[in-house]
């Protein structure tokens, strides 16, 4: 008997068009007559009547299975005879003419099941809870958590597209504003921190000019060389909890990059994997910045996965990319880097940076996924919220509870990913209590009773030497520095 055939997965059975055979629709107690009789040879089968007959199947004359792939009224057409293993016979006129089950119909469709089994693959008979049946890429399927890679976005836009793990890629949020100069190892713009060969030898300015073909936004990372023939650039550690969704995956990286001297150049890009403490990453990430043109020597726990390298034309955005890179499965953390790689660049030199993403597959995807603005900026206040002086100079009010004490309660608007760091910007002489008559210079400032689940806020408590009265309502204010803030850190 012969074996079953189906034409998946290559392409889709059809009922309908009765392909393959065997998947042909059936109608029970259905036959008809032959009007003349037949050789063992001829292809047009003539009958009384193909009423009720669907216009591919297969017909049963004696013993003889005969299929057909399309009718007349009175004749069965393109037939092919001897089908299913039996044997082309002459029929006498009158010969009843049937439609009934064959061993194709049981063996195609059964081909089908198991095709189907196979692709899908084996394990538990009841699935875990959450999961979803998805592709390994071996040809087979299993049975896994969903995660952002596996739910395409390009039919809703760009504006919920969010197959990228980068956080605030394009320059987006801009919470923090311009920094000069940018200090080692510090975070300077929304997520991303600063790597340079000395300290303070860049600066940094949130900027626009370059116009994406097709989008609106063309916002940017400039970083201005501040020393001469020093090597600087950014980097982003990716958290944890996203890092797992990844482990095993597949992913690429990329990056828009431009210069204003060519003298910027080589700028490289390389995708690194932490595999210390999570999210507690060390910084500096690098233990040598080696020779122009060489990779830095990265610092301990830290591996390089893949690098890229471009030298783009002056004021040419030119694309980095890293690609089909498997993330390791000891990776706590992962950590992209852009730099210039140069020692000969001068002073006011710009390294520009934009449309950065990690997306899940072997390939980046034609279009940069950008996140809506306003949802860019809400992921960033995860990490990073910042209260900025008022124009009056409060920052926000106070109760006092003795003479040197006062309290307020804060709630932040987006909950954070720890328990935040209390910043104060310069520093807490910068900070005061302004009462109705007076200020009062502060002692100490700190941040306590934070809720423990999603950290979304807590308690101000500020000490003074004396000089207030219980119950009295007062403010936190500023001194006359300018750009004093008071910040909430839980950055990795």
């Amino acid at each position: 008997m012969p074996a079953g055939n189906t034409n998946f997965p290559t392409s889709l059975d059809s009922h309908s068009g009765g392909s393959p055979k065997g998947f042909a629709q059936q109608t029970n107690l259905l036959s008809t007559q032959l009007s003349s009789g037949i050789d063992n040879a001829v292809v047009s089968i003539p009958v009384v009547s193909t009423t009720g007959f669907p216009s591919v199947g297969a017909v049963v004359i004696d013993s003889e299975v005969i299929f057909y792939g399309s009718i007349d009224a009175t004749h069965f057409l393109t037939a092919v005879r001897a089908s299913d293993g039996t044997t082309a016979a002459s029929h006498s006129n009158g010969a009843s003419v049937s439609q009934v089950p064959i061993a194709a119909n049981h063996n195609d469709v059964a081909a089908a099941i198991v095709a189907t089994e196979t692709k899908m693959g084996t394990g538990a008979s009841t699935p875990t809870s959450g999961t979803v049946m998805g592709g390994t890429g071996t040809g087979t399927s299993s049975w896994r958590q969903i995660v952002q890679g596996d739910i395409d976005y390009s039919s809703l836009g760009s504006v919920l597209r969010s197959n990228n793990y980068i956080i605030d890629g394009d320059a987006e949020a801009d919470s923090r504003g311009s920094i000069n100069p940018v200090p080692n190892n510090t975070y300077f713009a929304d997520r991303w921190f600063s790597c340079q060969q000395t300290a303070n030898c860049f600066r940094y300015l949130w900027s626009t000019g370059w116009a994406e073909t097709g989008l609106d936004l063309n916002v940017y990372f400039l970083l201005r060389a501040l020393s001469a023939n020093q090597k600087y650039g950014m980097a982003q550690g990716i958290e944890n909890s996203l890092t797992k969704q990844l482990l095993g995956r597949t992913i690429s990286c990329r990056a828009l990059v431009a210069c204003s001297n060519t003298a910027i150049n080589p700028i490289k890009m390389a995708l690194l994997k932490w595999t210390s403490t999570a999210d507690t990453l060390t910084k500096p990430i690098v233990s040598s910045w080696n020779a122009a043109g060489t990779p830095p020597t990265w610092a301990g726990s830290y591996t390089q996965l893949g690098i890229a390298t471009a030298s783009p034309a002056i004021n040419t955005m030119t694309e980095l990319k890293i690609e089909g890179i498997s993330v390791p499965t000891d990776s706590n953390n992962l950590v992209l880097v852009i730099w210039s790689d140069s020692t000969t660049m001068s002073i006011g030199h710009d390294l520009d940076i934009t449309n950065v993403s990690i997306e899940q597959g072997a390939k980046v995807s034609g279009a940069f996924p950008r996140r809506l603005q306003a949802l860019e900026y809400a992921i960033c206040q995860r990490y990073h919220q910042r209260w900025w002086r008022s124009a009056s100079g409060l920052v926000l009010p106070m109760a006092c509870t003795t003479t040197t004490a006062a309290v307020a309660a804060i709630k932040l608007p987006y909950p954070m990913r720890t328990s935040p760091t209390l910043v104060l910007s310069p520093a807490l002489a910068n900070f005061q209590l302004v009462l109705p008559a007076t200020t009062v210079a502060l002692s100490t400032l700190t941040l306590s009773n934070q809720n423990p689940w999603n950290f979304d806020g807590g308690k101000l408590d500020a000490t003074v030497a004396s000089g207030l009265t219980a119950g009295q309502a007062i403010h936190l204010g500023v001194t006359s520095a300018a750009n004093s803030y008071l910040a909430f850190d839980a950055e990795i």
